[in-house]
């Protein structure tokens, strides 16, 4: 799995964290199409990083956010634990992407 260059977790680590920290979220990568016969593993940081890529994190248990059942969504592919920070709010987000 491909590192993550701000918070040096692997992908694989943040699965493990997830489970292991009993606090019910749901992270989601939606990749531009042109990535997704591309091994996560071959993707260079510019493939990470590409807006065309969507984040989005569903804290079901409120653990992360601070609100149960929010969703924030983010342009790139972000780590689990930045998403507090970058995310909006489903409603934020969609009215930004209309701007």
């Amino acid at each position: 799995m491909k590192e993550d260059g701000e918070s040096g977790r692997r992908g694989d680590e943040n699965y493990r964290w997830l489970l292991a920290s009993h606090s019910p979220c749901l992270p989601i990568s939606a990749s531009r199409f042109l990535l997704w016969s591309k091994c996560f593993s071959d993707w260079t940081d510019a493939d990470w990083r590409d807006p065309e890529n969507l984040s989005a994190l569903w804290d079901l248990s409120g653990h992360l956010t601070g609100t149960a059942g929010q969703v924030l969504w983010a342009r790139g592919t972000h780590d689990i634990h930045d998403m507090p920070k970058i995310g909006l709010p489903t409603p934020e987000f969609l009215a930004s992407a209309k701007s």
